[in-house]
């Protein structure tokens, strides 16, 4: 045999080679996620077949987005005695979770510049998922306006969120 088919050969069988292991390895993992869920574990992604009852607090639109179910999360929050928050809601797709809610300013003050908000979301074991800070346009007194943040990571089970002013 020459040279060029030896070596058209050695490519051959390392390319068969690494298309096994990539199957192997994809395959072990598809087990371990399957076995985390036997064992109570979570997994913030969802597998394809799997029931949307099994994942709490989750559920998938039509469009395929996760959307977050949690009665905390879309429970109206009131801060400082002033602002208001409801339609509160948190949808993951694409990479990102997005945060929206309208807000309402129930004071006398008129906050020109905007609200530096610091968002905590918490997952069901009362942890910190993740802390952002959001920025909300002029609120006129009695006003309301709506409010949007996004973060590159997937929040859609969460379980509770805090509001508050960044000081």
């Amino acid at each position: 045999m020459s040279k060029k088919k030896i070596v058209i050969i050695i490519l051959a069988l390392v390319l068969v080679l690494a298309i096994v292991a990539i199957f192997i390895i994809l395959k072990r993992n598809s087990n371990n996620v399957i076995d985390n869920r036997a064992n109570g574990q979570s997994t913030n992604e969802i597998e394809e077949g799997t029931a949307i009852n099994e994942i709490e607090n989750v559920r998938v639109d039509e469009k395929g987005r996760k959307v977050n179910t949690s009665p905390k999360i879309n429970k109206d929050k009131i801060i400082v005695n002033e602002l208001e928050f409801t339609n509160i809601s948190l949808v993951y797709s694409d990479g990102n979770t997005i945060l929206t809610a309208d807000v309402k300013n129930n004071s006398e003050f008129n906050y020109d510049n905007g609200v530096i908000l610091e968002i905590k979301l918490f997952n069901s074991a009362n942890e910190v998922m993740i802390t952002f800070p959001l920025m909300t346009s002029s609120l006129l007194a009695g006003g309301t306006s709506n409010i949007s943040g996004r973060v590159t990571m997937d929040c859609s089970s969460a379980e509770d969120i805090e509001i508050s002013i960044m000081k």
